[in-house]
């Protein structure tokens, strides 16, 4: 985890997954909570597996609000959960992510290549393209074909946070 937030997210996990008014029921710490609504097949299921499955990416932001507003307002996410001033939770599709405010962390942007967080496949990387042009994202790299046989486009969030959307080629297989 990263460090200002380390602390603030282990305090506040239980609450985040233990507070009432989402509707799903699951067992956490030996205890039964109402959590934040879950993707089906992530949770709950059955942890005597080591399985791992995709929940949310987790971002130090300096600015909660702000970053919170790009998200939504610009790259189409919808807000999931609030817990105060601490932490907001996004979503688009299948795709999760939890914002923590972090007002002394590093920023990004100073991070270079390793701050990019995510891959994220769609079904159409053009149309995805004009959707956040027209709303002024910040878009690194327009779509382009890749050798490696995907379709990508290079975004990023005011903080320098870098995501690339990518479409997997017709002519590419996924495996």
């Amino acid at each position: 985890m990263l460090g200002c937030c380390k602390a603030k997210f282990i305090a506040s996990w239980p609450a985040l997954h233990c507070r009432g008014g989402f509707g799903q029921t699951a067992r956490f710490g030996g205890r039964d909570c109402v959590g934040i609504p879950l993707l089906k097949g992530t949770l709950p299921y059955d942890m005597s597996e080591p399985d791992l499955r995709p929940f949310a990416y987790v971002l130090a932001v300096n600015d909660l609000a702000g970053s919170a507003a790009y998200f939504v307002e610009v790259l189409g996410f919808s807000m999931e959960w609030t817990d105060g001033d601490n932490w907001k939770a996004l979503r688009r599709g299948d795709v999760r992510l939890m914002l923590g405010r972090c007002p002394d962390a590093l920023s990004p942007a100073k991070l270079g290549d390793h701050s990019y967080f995510g891959f994220f496949a769609t079904g159409d990387v053009d149309a995805l393209h004009a959707e956040f042009k027209a709303r002024t994202a910040l878009i690194l790299s327009a779509p382009a074909d890749r050798p490696w046989g995907w379709r990508e486009m290079a975004v990023a969030t005011p903080e320098g946070h870098r995501m690339m959307f990518a479409q997997l080629l017709s002519s590419a297989s996924p495996d």
